[in-house]
């Protein structure tokens, strides 16, 4: 009591009150001076009364045998200095082990070695703490839920065909959604393709995954595999035979084409082209192409060039000896030899029978409704055939203009004669311009 700094202890939990003061005087050997007095400070200490308002419980590591969890508690508030944690006494609270943090933290991460699921009276506890005691306890029932390996294998695999490139061919394969315990999936291919095969999106562990197969052969023992995953072990696994077919140029050309005369209208005729081939072996379809003077002009009428059966409009010419039908068998690896049969097109005697009255007509007094212009086929892709009905054999003019009336050609035609036009045109709306003396009409082109 005679130092300058004194620690002094209460047992007395109590506030300081009026009167409570501490003092001090200087001293000497002839006496003390007068005292300095202080209230004292002392405030109400007790044990915090409200517990935590609430746990959170967040997953950190889901691994058999070693499942971490994390708990939080709220911040301090009111009295309360820090946090106590505990566990309920049942067999899974009983494997917890401190993983990190301290059971005075906040938060603090939990080991559970048990796999079971938490069941009732399995929960975590927090209360807040003081020099004076403990604050009533908050629980939370334990989230764990059941980790054990799927005894199941997934019930099925979907296999379909996304792309059948030659050297690329892509196929996705789709596994059944997640039951009972599994948390994901694990693919595998096996077999001498199979062990080939390259991700080409979605992961081996991905529900759904595409692959790329840069092998053409056929699936022999080659299959996809898949299983469900847990943190405690895998399921057994659910196995497909692969269903790649032999991808390669067909070998064989099909049967000479077929030449069947369908129409004549106004000079235009019409031919059906047929092989009686089905497909066979690696081919997957048709192609055909139509070569020489007259069959570069040849324009589709029904069909596609990939049907086994087409049919084509000529304009009025004869067939030269290079004009051929050609078709091939095609796959994704290329197509097979050609086989091909001459055009059989002769040159039609379309000239109109005129009286004589009506060749003794000058150009100038031709009435408008006998003069016609047809133009075949519009809209067309390649070129158009123009074709002029007039009574007089006076040579006809021709024009062609774009939307906005510019210039693009001048031809010259006569009567009853097929002119081709518009093969360099770019796609387009486009006006033709027939002009016979006094006569004159305009037709819409469209080129596609």
């Amino acid at each position: 009591l005679t130092s300058r700094i004194l620690k002094v202890r209460y047992t007395s939990n109590a506030a300081s009150a009026i009167g409570d003061s501490v003092r001090v005087a200087y001293s000497s050997g002839c006496g003390n001076s007068p005292l300095r007095s202080l209230r004292l400070t002392n405030t109400l200490l007790t044990a915090p009364t409200i517990a935590p308002l609430s746990i959170t419980i967040t997953s950190v590591r889901d691994t058999c045998g070693g499942r971490i969890y994390r708990y939080t508690a709220p911040a301090l508030t009111g009295i309360a200095t820090g946090w106590v944690w505990s566990f309920s006494n049942t067999t899974l609270g009983n494997t917890a082990s401190l993983d990190s943090g301290s059971l005075t933290s906040r938060i603090v991460r939990i080991k559970f070695t048990s796999n079971s699921a938490a069941v009732a009276g399995d929960s975590v506890r927090v209360a807040y703490s003081s020099g004076c005691g403990n604050s009533p306890l908050r629980s939370l029932k334990l989230t764990n839920t059941l980790l054990t390996a799927p005894t199941t294998a997934p019930l099925s695999i979907t296999i379909a065909s996304v792309r059948d490139t030659c050297g690329g061919r892509i196929y996705r394969y789709t596994a059944p959604a997640l039951s009972g315990t599994a948390t994901g999936y694990m693919w595998s291919f096996v077999g001498p393709i199979g062990s080939n095969a390259l991700l080409d999106s979605g992961s081996l562990t991905s529900r759904i995954i595409r692959m790329k197969f840069i092998s053409n052969a056929a699936a022999g023992t080659d299959s996809a595999k898949v299983l469900y995953t847990s943190g405690c072990g895998n399921s057994p696994i659910r196995a497909l035979k692969l269903t790649n077919t032999l991808l390669a140029a067909p070998v064989t050309a099909p049967v000479a084409p077929t030449i069947v005369l369908v129409s004549t209208t106004n000079c235009k005729r019409v031919y059906r082209y047929s092989t009686t081939s089905t497909l066979t072996g690696t081919a997957t379809g048709y192609l055909w192409s139509f070569v020489g003077s007259l069959g570069s002009t040849a324009v589709l009428d029904s069909g596609t060039l990939n049907s086994r059966v087409v049919r084509m409009a000529f304009t009025n010419t004869s067939a030269a000896t290079t004009d051929s039908a050609r078709v091939v068998f095609k796959s994704g690896c290329g197509n097979s030899p050609v086989a091909k049969t001459k055009l059989t097109n002769t040159l039609l005697n379309c000239t109109p029978v005129v009286i004589a009255s009506a060749m003794n007509k000058t150009s100038a007094n031709i009435e408008v409704s006998s003069f016609n212009v047809k133009v075949y086929p519009n809209p067309s892709m390649g070129v158009f055939n123009v074709q002029v009905q007039s009574p007089v054999k006076e040579s006809i003019g021709m024009r062609i203009v774009d939307a906005q009336g510019r210039l693009i050609e001048v031809l010259k035609a006569n009567p009853y004669t097929n002119t081709l036009i518009g093969r360099d045109l770019r796609p387009g709306i486009y006006f033709l311009e027939v002009i016979q003396g006094n006569n004159k009409k305009v037709v819409k082109l469209i080129k596609e």
